[in-house]
């Protein structure tokens, strides 16, 4: 017989690591078993990509166009939302 039986011990807990994790493995695999849809859900039509089709519009780049913005046009612009609407945060509508 061996001595202390060490290298046994090892092997043994590494077996029953092994089995436990198989075991839990398959358990769980009946346990929460799906089965792939009769019908498939909605049908999505995207058109294929053409070569010749123009690219999305990218957003502006604020940084160029803060600096260039008019405030008298943005407040002219303003004025005929203030008809229906009021400048307050959170505030009711006019009128």
């Amino acid at each position: 017989m061996s001595g202390d039986l060490k290298w046994n011990k090892i092997f043994g807990a590494a077996l029953g690591t092994a089995f436990v994790i198989l075991v839990v493995q398959q358990a769980s695999g009946l346990i929460y078993h799906s089965e792939p849809p009769e019908k498939m859900g909605y049908f999505v039509d995207a058109p294929d990509e053409v070569a010749g089709a123009e690219q999305a519009e990218l957003p502006p780049d604020w940084g160029t166009v803060l600096p260039t913005a008019d405030l008298a046009a943005g407040e002219a612009a303003f004025a005929r939302c203030q008809a229906c609407h009021n400048a307050t945060q959170g505030g009711a509508p006019a009128g």
